[in-house]
């Protein structure tokens, strides 16, 4: 029974990411993008304070998805290091995925991989995401010239 109800979850989880994905071909279209990213990853993090992994697992296809919905643009706009900004998260987020996937997982170990998570995102935050004047996150005025 506990391995159809995980069969379920997945299933879910991965025909979400499915109508998740979408073409990000516009600034607009990534800060919508990163906003949705931004939002599993606050989910991720409460999880895993939580040590509810299971719930960090519901989570990780929506933000994958982001992650390579943003990798997509930055390959479109000709922006090598957003790209690697973006495989790298993408490794982070395999590396999570396999840690709260084991039978046992170290608390440790996991959270340590959600802040090399974050490194990764705040790497590419630091050359392509500014604030508005309300404060909100946008795409850096002049980073796609």
């Amino acid at each position: 029974m506990r391995r159809y109800v995980w069969l379920a979850v997945l299933l879910l989880g991965w025909s979400g990411s499915v109508v998740l994905a979408q073409k990000v071909s516009s600034s607009d279209g990534l800060d919508k993008v990163m906003k949705n990213a931004g939002r599993a990853s606050a989910a991720v993090s409460k999880a895993v304070g939580a040590k509810a992994y299971a719930d960090v697992k519901t989570q990780l296809p929506a933000l994958r998805q982001a992650v390579r919905d943003s990798q997509a643009f930055w390959a479109e706009k000709h922006k090598a290091d957003g790209v690697k900004f973006a495989n790298d998260v993408l490794a982070q987020i395999d590396e999570l995925e396999k840690e709260v996937s084991a039978p046992a997982p170290d608390a440790a170990k996991v959270s340590a991989t959600v802040r090399a998570m974050g490194t990764a995102c705040g790497s590419c935050h630091r050359v392509y995401r500014a604030t508005d004047e309300e404060n909100n996150f946008i795409v850096k005025p002049g980073a796609m010239d």
